[in-house]
């Protein structure tokens, strides 16, 4: 009911406040927090402060807003503790201006998310409607299926593709989660055993290039160097969580004398490639726009996102229809 509803109503008015404060006049406003802030500067930036913490406790739970909080209470209360833990206090407006301005909630974090990570997981959303996710399990199932604990190896390989693509862990395990965790189960796999193998697989993703989770993107702002140059060092630390997963899984087959599929229940490699192996391009076209063209990351997102929905449409099993695209983009804009 409405009852329930307004404290999010509230914050979500609070938010398009502030953001309509800042875009009025932008470069006015960055110049004068920088140097003398206002009444009205500090009265936004401490409803920006609370609503960022209100959206981080919805969004991830208690723990990133506790430690804000507790930060921002040092900020004030570090005067009176004691040695070396104890500092000279800070006024309020100086703490909301910390917060407020380009080192705080609108600093290079938040830039890299909407110019760069936004781009990046729209792809990975147009990619998952062209039907990707079904394309990596059954190759996944073509290549693993039959093995020693066959199914949770499908679930290893499919999560670190799909991973690569979206780097999204909760997108990953709900794309190829659905499929993976019963089919791990009906084999003989715990139901405890079976959600393990699927977290870490799509956890994993983050780390596997070439679109790796926010904090690579992040990272690469921070360090000033190339995307490329992140993804290049990812690689086999990515690869190597990947076989530890493996290998845990087989040993944990032969341990419990799990078997994998009969190969006449599994698709043929040549069959899947034959059917969607056009998807693959995109991929490494966005692998060369990053590592060998010299392109902007930014060039190479839009780019790769326009490719792939004209190489979708290359068959018929994969085509998007104009609907189908404007769910990806809202499915992107939601993750």
């Amino acid at each position: 009911g409405l009852k329930k509803k307004w404290p999010d109503l509230i914050l979500s008015a609070a938010a398009i406040a502030v953001a309509v404060y800042v875009m009025i006049d932008p470069s006015s406003f960055q110049t004068r927090l920088s140097i003398t802030a206002n009444q009205n500067d500090i009265i936004f930036g401490a409803l920006a402060t609370v609503v960022t913490i209100a959206a981080a406790y919805k969004l991830s739970g208690k723990a990133l807003p506790i430690m804000a909080v507790i930060f921002i209470g040092y900020a004030f209360l570090g005067k009176y503790i004691p040695g070396g833990f104890g500092h000279r206090g800070y006024s309020l407006q100086r703490v909301i201006v910390n917060i407020f301005g380009d080192q705080g909630i609108w600093g290079s974090a938040l830039a890299t998310s909407c110019n760069i990570i936004f781009l990046f997981i729209l792809f990975g959303a147009v990619m998952g409607k062209s039907g990707m996710g079904s394309f990596f399990n059954d190759l996944a199932m073509a290549l693993a299926g039959h093995t020693k604990g066959g199914p949770a190896k499908v679930a290893v390989i499919s999560s670190g593709l799909l991973g690569s693509i979206n780097g999204s862990a909760v997108a990953n395990v709900v794309t190829t989660g659905a499929f993976t965790i019963p089919l791990m189960k009906k084999t003989g796999y715990s139901k405890d055993f079976a959600g393990a193998v699927e977290a870490s697989s799509s956890v994993g993703g983050q780390l596997l290039p070439p679109v790796m989770g926010a904090a690579a993107f992040i990272m690469a702002e921070i360090l000033s160097v190339p995307y490329s140059v992140i993804i290049i060092h990812a690689a086999i630390p990515a690869l190597l969580y990947y076989l530890g997963i493996i290998v845990q899984v087989q040993l944990r087959a032969g341990k419990t004398n799990l078997l994998g599929l009969p190969r006449d229940r599994l698709p043929l490699v040549k069959n899947v490639i034959k059917d969607k192996g056009h998807l693959l391009i995109p991929i490494f076209l966005l692998l060369y726009l990053l590592l060998f063209s010299g392109t902007t990351v930014v060039f190479s997102a839009v780019i790769t996102i326009v490719a792939t929905i004209i190489v979708a449409a290359f068959k018929k099993s994969t085509r998007m229809s104009f609907k189908d695209v404007c769910d990806a983009f809202a499915e992107g804009a939601t993750q």
